[in-house]
């Protein structure tokens, strides 16, 4: 299964591969639309992608109870501290934007660098993951 988790950081060196987190998703076209959690959002900085395709630990009674309440999503919980080849995708914002019946205008991002590499999903999550 490939998977696949996007933040937004205003540096490069904000990326910390060891702690990257556990909320991933199906659907690459996916973006959520709150920032992260670091208060960047999508109009500042880079946009990084991970992409990860195989076989992984799931959190399964936390990636039902997120599908259940927002299917939209199609949200994998990995679980924590697991070790994932990964693809990552850093993106900058270009002068452009492209319209998105659902979303309205969006800035595009042309990616500028493609490296792999080994990243941990460490313990960042929602606190709800938690106490499920």
């Amino acid at each position: 299964m490939k998977i696949y988790r996007k933040i937004w950081i205003r540096d490069i060196e904000e990326i910390d591969f060891d702690e990257v987190g556990v909320h991933f998703t199906k659907n690459k076209n996916y973006t959520h639309r709150g920032g992260s959690s670091r208060g960047t959002t999508k109009d500042e900085g880079f946009l990084v992608t991970f992409i990860a395709d195989g076989d992984f630990e799931i959190n399964e009674d936390a990636t039902r109870e997120s599908n259940e309440n927002y299917p939209h999503e199609r949200e994998v919980v990995l679980a924590f501290d697991q070790e994932l080849e990964a693809t990552i995708k850093i993106a900058k914002p270009i002068d452009s934007y492209k319209w998105s019946k659902e979303r309205g205008f969006e800035r595009i991002y042309r990616t500028f660098k493609t490296i792999k590499r080994t990243i941990n999903t460490g313990y960042r999550c929602d606190p709800w993951v938690h106490n499920v």
